[in-house]
């Protein structure tokens, strides 16, 4: 099939319109677009929009409740899971201090330097006691493996007995809640203390700068009689031990989760810090981060009068079931967005852990938490505008729907229709210009009448995969689309000039330099298609031609990909005739039959493309050049005067005459040799590719030449009588 419209080189041809044609094109048009009247287009947009309204209601309500389903799992399950972390974690430490304070030399140390501590006030005269100083020293690999930062020895009495910083060894302890918090060590329990703020806690290390909050795991230390006399405590900073537990998975790229006593104030660091410590230094530091909304000012939740600030709906949840003994009580989920600590709307979960007084909390930003029922929002949102949109450009150009659908009833998308220069089965071809640039193109159309899925898609897959191919001797296409019709088409270069086949039947057998010029343009067209996975499958003196374009003559176009095929994706169908018959084999009355439906010209068609019309490769279309060639040398086709069922049964079993006999002494016998190979029956033993064919073009060419003087002579001849025998319609579409 020829998708190319050969053209007149002279412009004196008259180009009328073929009124006929564009008559039988012009109304199909108006009858399909104008099926519907404005009234009933009125009444299905108004139905669409109340439709599409309800759907979007009630999509929007389902995927909410989906989503805050799905988030309040997820919240709830990863809390659940860092607050079991924290469990572990204190339960192993809890182990290790054990086995420390099972350690009988150190239970010797302790038990001498607080014996010491109950008799003497003076804290210098035990401080500084050997034991004191050996107990520093047994302890130093605890510290090494367990990363605390602080030992200490404290009497039932709160008296600190023995401390890695000297300046609290001797103290007593004032804060009540520490010191409360150790009643169960003196029974015989290993306990987890959290950080308690200054004034609350131990006396402090340093008396300038802020202290850091520190963790401890106290154990009970028993003389020789069982009794208990101290507690061995082991420190660790909160914000570190805090900050890498739960630090190791959060929710989105907003997510954090955090510690909280019920003051509230943070007991872990803010993964926010780095932000936060441009407003306030102290912004997002353990001890020292309320958890309070700071409302528009992020420097009111550090002002004198930051505690009068609310505190944020998940604090004050979670603090108000410190007390409380159900485990329903102690846990909780915010789907509705509220303001935190650090003035972002966020959702959240929340949980109070009663064993070791704090809480846990895990949000993530609201926007995106909801985010993709904001998309589903966006998306309705959207549909009702443009169809909104719709409605009102509707009923504004209502009035003038005739006077547009005369005006472009001889329009195809940009372009305007002028003459029909070709007619096939399914599709016409116009040439027309362009509505802007006024460059003329040749429009390739579908008959509507005759319009089918499988034609149109076939159609279109033409159009793509020659849209591909941009070797300058290769049909450009430029333009695919769909009028308001449906009707399909694309625009492709208007070529001047004529096929081989019309220049052979009106002058005769071309020159051998000729020849090899057209088919070194044509294998350079074929070697693109080939690299990209195309195999054209329809290669014919009547799909190649010689054209004027400027300037320069004799410019080789490969047209008609309407057969191309897709290595990549070759069908797997069976083949009419087995691909392993023997060449020779006669074909089957069945076999015919079945060869009769193939798409293509037999006359240039490989032997396996007649048995299974999907067995095509490179070397296919290298057999149709091949036979092309033939035909260019000598003026006839290389099977004369048999009918088509004959001849598939000679190509397929018929061996090709001698093919140096039959173009005579003027061919070179090298080009005879290729041609020979190249119309084998067996594939295999053809030449593997078009650089092959072009190589031995190459040698030849340096003693067969075709100029462009040559060139312009033939046309300046032969030209006008060449075009001007051409039928109106010779052309098949």
């Amino acid at each position: 099939m020829n998708t190319i419209p050969p053209a007149a080189t002279n412009p004196s041809i008259p180009a009328s319109p073929d009124a006929r044609a564009l008559e039988t094109l012009v109304p199909r048009v108006l009858a399909a677009s104008g099926s519907f009247s404005t009234a009933k287009w009125a009444a299905v947009v108004a139905l669409s929009f109340v439709v599409l309204v309800g759907v979007a209601g009630w999509t929007y309500v389902a995927v909410s409740k989906s989503l805050r389903e799905s988030r309040a799992t997820g919240l709830t399950t990863l809390l659940n899971t860092q607050a079991t972390a924290i469990q572990v974690w204190v339960e192993e430490k809890k182990r290790f201090a054990e086995r420390w304070t099972a350690n009988p030399l150190i239970g010797t140390y302790i038990e001498r330097v607080v014996a010491e501590a109950n008799s003497r006030a003076d804290s210098t005269a035990f401080c500084q006691l050997p034991e004191a100083i050996e107990l520093s020293r047994a302890l130093q690999p605890f510290f090494k493996s367990e990363e605390s930062v602080a030992y200490h020895v404290i009497t039932p009495g709160g008296r600190i007995a023995a401390s890695v910083a000297g300046g609290t060894c001797g103290r007593q302890i004032a804060g009540e809640e520490f010191f409360a918090s150790l009643a169960p060590v003196f029974k015989g329990q290993t306990r987890f203390i959290r950080p308690y703020a200054d004034g609350k806690a131990l006396p402090r290390w340093t008396e300038a700068g802020p202290s850091r909050p520190v963790i401890w795991i106290e154990a009970p230390i028993r003389a020789a009689d069982g009794a208990i006399i101290a507690s061995l405590g082991f420190g660790k900073y909160a914000d570190d031990q805090f900050s890498k537990i739960l630090g190791v998975s959060r929710p989105g790229q907003t997510g954090e989760a955090y510690a909280f006593d019920e003051q509230p104030v943070l007991l872990s660091e803010s993964r926010f810090r780095p932000t936060l410590a441009a407003v306030d230094k102290n912004a997002g530091m353990a001890m020292r981060q309320p958890v309070r909304d700071p409302g528009g000012d992020l420097l009111a939740g550090f002002s004198a009068a930051s505690g009068e600030r609310p505190l944020t709906r998940l604090a004050s949840e979670a603090t108000s079931s410190r007390g409380g003994s159900s485990a329903e009580r102690r846990t909780g989920v915010l789907l509705e967005p509220y303001r935190n600590y650090r003035g972002a709307t966020v959702v959240g979960a929340w949980t109070w852990l009663p064993e070791y007084d704090f809480g846990l909390a895990l949000e993530m930003d609201a926007e995106e938490a909801y985010q993709p029922l904001r998309h589903v929002l966006n998306a309705f949102t959207a549909l009702l505008a443009v169809l909104l949109l719709f409605a009102v450009l509707f009923g504004i150009s209502s009035w003038s729907v005739l006077r547009l659908r005369l005006r472009e009833a001889r329009r195809v998308g940009q372009y305007t229709l002028e003459q029909q220069i070709g007619e096939g089965g399914i599709s016409r071809v116009y040439l027309a210009r362009h509505a802007h640039l006024k460059r003329p193109a040749a429009v390739k159309v579908l008959k509507m009448h005759l319009t089918t899925d499988e034609i149109v898609a076939r159609f279109e897959r033409e159009a793509q995969l020659c849209s591909q191919l941009t070797h300058p001797n290769t049909i450009e296409i430029f333009d695919y689309g769909r009028t308001r019709a449906g009707v399909s088409y694309y625009a492709m270069e208007y070529l001047r000039g004529a096929t081989l086949a019309e220049i052979v039947e009106h002058t005769g057998p071309m020159p051998v330099g000729r020849v090899i010029h057209v088919l070194r343009h044509v294998c350079g067209s074929l070697g693109e298609a080939h690299e990209k996975g195309l195999v054209h499958r329809d290669v014919k003196p009547q799909n190649i031609m010689l054209c004027t374009q400027g300037g320069a003559y004799d410019v080789v176009k490969v047209v008609d990909f309407g057969l191309v095929k897709e290595l990549r994706t070759a069908s797997n169908r069976p083949s009419a005739i087995p691909a392993d018959t023997p060449v020779g084999t006669p074909a089957t009355p069945a076999d015919l039959t079945q060869h009769s439906r193939v798409l293509g010209t037999p006359l240039y068609m490989a032997p396996e493309r007649l048995r299974n019309p999907a067995d095509a490769d490179a070397r296919a279309d290298i057999y149709a050049l091949a036979a092309v060639a033939f035909y260019l040398l000598s003026g006839r086709p290389i099977f004369e005067n048999v009918a088509d069922q004959a001849l598939i049964e000679k190509v397929l079993n018929e061996p090709v005459r001698d093919v140096g006999s039959a173009l005579g002494h003027d061919v070179p016998e090298a080009l005879a040799d290729l041609l020979a190979q190249c119309l084998e029956k067996d594939r295999a033993l053809r030449p593997d590719s078009v650089a092959e064919f072009a190589s031995v073009l190459e040698v030849v060419g340096h003693e067969w030449s075709w100029t462009e003087f040559d060139a312009r002579r033939w046309w300046a001849r032969h030209g006008d009588a060449v075009v001007r025998a051409r039928p109106t319609f010779a052309t098949k579409v």
